[in-house]
């Protein structure tokens, strides 16, 4: 199967998926849903994270990520009645880190592997905590603005691969990701810009929003550095000099829309 053809079976896919589930499942059941996928996201962030430092115990990321992630969207949903919820937002990421600090530090890794540990952890668990409570609060609080958000990350990704590979010549990062061009980003963020105005003219009537228009801007373009950012990990594990270097496909389009949504939280 073509890598495009791939890209529109697993953009449709993970479109009626996010759909059905943001309208359908009661905020508990989505924020379960959530955690759920992006475990998977986290797994394979920690499969990188073996290759880069192997002796690190990795093992314990996803479930301490998103075991932050649900505690982090119980206290946002506390928000409304509770004036401490930024010292408790503090006091949570301090014992996460301190946390990730100990496992690393006191299990039988090499110094050089638990050091790199402990850096991984403090990129790795709130990267995919906020992810998880920052998409199960909104659509707790607003579904439509849910869609739009993957609508604008989604599309753009769409968008930028096709007319990367069509006209792309000048590229965006060539160390981190060859293949990425300048051309390609440009017109991913036009989609965003396109793509919100046509939901603020059907939601709201309004077709000019400049406020969430500058939100939409701001999405488009974390969402490209998101992407990015996984491939400069994924770079990094691949030209590892250690035994067993990650050398795995690279693209897994449905997870890389999961990891690419979750840097504009």
């Amino acid at each position: 199967m073509s890598a495009g053809r791939q890209r529109i079976i697993t953009g449709l896919t993970a479109a009626v998926i996010a759909v059905a589930s943001t309208f359908l499942m009661p905020p508990w059941m989505f924020v379960l849903l959530m955690m759920a996928l992006f475990f998977v996201a986290a797994r394979e962030f920690a499969d990188l994270g073996r290759h880069i430092a192997p002796t690190a115990p990795m093992m314990a990321l996803p479930w301490l990520a998103i075991a932050t992630g649900g505690g982090l969207w119980v206290l946002l949903g506390q928000a409304a009645t509770s004036v401490d919820l930024g010292a408790f937002l503090v006091m949570a990421f301090t014992a996460v880190m301190l946390i990730a600090a100990g496992i690393n530090l006191f299990s039988r890794a090499t110094m050089r592997d638990a050091m790199s540990g402990v850096g991984l952890y403090a990129f790795g668990v709130p990267y995919v905590g906020l992810a998880i409570a920052a998409l199960a609060h909104l659509q707790r609080r607003d579904p439509w603005l849910l869609i739009l958000l993957c609508a604008i990350v989604w599309l753009g990704d769409t968008v930028a691969y096709y007319v990367g590979s069509k006209i792309g010549r000048r590229r965006l990062a060539p160390q981190v990701s060859p293949k990425k061009s300048w051309e390609g980003a440009i017109a991913s963020f036009v989609a965003a810009l396109l793509v919100t105005l046509v939901w603020s003219g059907l939601r709201h009537g309004a077709w000019y929003a400049p406020g969430l228009l500058l939100v939409a801007a701001v999405t488009a373009v974390m969402a490209q550095i998101g992407d990015l950012v996984e491939s400069i990990f994924k770079r990094g594990a691949a030209t590892s000099s250690r035994p067993g270097a990650y050398h795995a496909p690279w693209r897994r389009p449905l997870h890389t829309r999961v990891t690419s949504s979750a840097a504009t939280k």
